[in-house]
């Protein structure tokens, strides 16, 4: 008997000192991200560390809360947002558990010189249409805040008016799922961001099939190849059932239809991280976006 006690306590110490030292291992960054001129929250704000896939985006009331390695004490935290400067705030082993305020000062953007198109305006539809369900791309998960997937859609040379955004649900698991829509221009590699206000649009549970945003009241014209991306900013997940193995039934995901000879498309963990390919996927295949456009 006073084996299986010391037993016991052996496990449970085990235990704490195992739980003890993941503590160790990682910091917890909380904080609330405000408007620096009203000090209104500001939701969904990029949150991370440059290059290392580390990162989150803040919630529909500016909170937000990170986990990292205790050994990125010392490395820089931003926050960047359409419409804001960037920030950075350096992190310490201070840092962990205690919660930060972040004031986000407002910028002057400059438009750009709106241009005339043509009256006699040709309707198109460019990217890659696809309503496929024997290949499929996942965009969202619970776990997923701030992951950005996307494809190079070829336009031309011109003025081009973009009119809505397109693609087809195969499989919908989740309560709802909202997301950003990035369109970046596109020269051999992913550029600048060329919208000038955060575009959102939520996706509703067990909605199935073409999918639209429209995007007519945005005014968005644009020259030359863009990259189109979604990110995913919050994730309203169904209850599991409690007869179905999580790991057998993925009831947080969203599958939209690709296509087998598409353009080039990548993925990305946070807003700070690089574009790379997508993994275990064929490098002729390509997630299935598409635009609505005229010029």
């Amino acid at each position: 008997m006073k084996y299986l006690y010391a037993t016991m306590a052996g496990v449970i110490l085990s235990l704490l000192c195992s739980n003890f030292l993941i503590a160790q291992d990682t910091l917890r960054l909380v904080g609330s991200v405000y408007d620096s001129a009203t000090h209104q929250p500001v939701q969904y704000v990029n949150i991370g560390i440059a290059g290392q896939g580390i990162g989150t985006v803040s919630n529909d009331i500016g909170k937000f809360v990170l986990r990292i390695p205790s050994e990125k004490s010392g490395d820089s935290l931003t926050f960047s947002y359409i419409g804001y400067q960037s920030k950075k705030i350096k992190i310490t082993s201070h840092s962990d558990g205690k919660p930060i305020a972040v004031l986000l000062k407002p910028k002057v953007v400059q438009l750009k010189q709106i241009e005339v198109l043509s009256k006699k305006l040709k309707v198109k539809t460019k990217g890659n249409e696809s309503r496929m369900s024997a290949i499929v791309f996942t965009i969202s998960h619970a776990f997923s805040l701030g992951v950005e997937s996307g494809c190079v859609i070829k336009l031309p040379n011109k003025p081009v008016y973009i009119k809505d955004f397109n693609f087809h649900i195969v499989t919908n698991n989740t309560d709802s799922v909202k997301f950003r829509l990035n369109v970046y221009s596109y020269d051999g590699k992913v550029g600048e961001n060329l919208l000038h206000q955060n575009i959102y649009f939520t996706v509703p549970g067990k909605v199935l099939g073409d999918f639209k945003v429209d995007l007519n009241k945005y005014h968005i014209v644009v020259r030359g190849d863009v990259f189109v991306a979604v990110e995913v900013v919050d994730v309203y997940t169904r209850a599991a059932s409690p007869d179905i193995k999580s790991d057998e039934y993925k009831y947080d995901r969203l599958y939209i239809s690709g296509t087998v000879f598409g353009s080039k498309c990548l993925r990305r963990k946070t807003n700070f991280d690089k574009w790379v390919k997508f993994e275990g996927i064929p490098g002729t295949f390509s997630i299935g976006f598409w635009l609505t456009v005229t010029y």
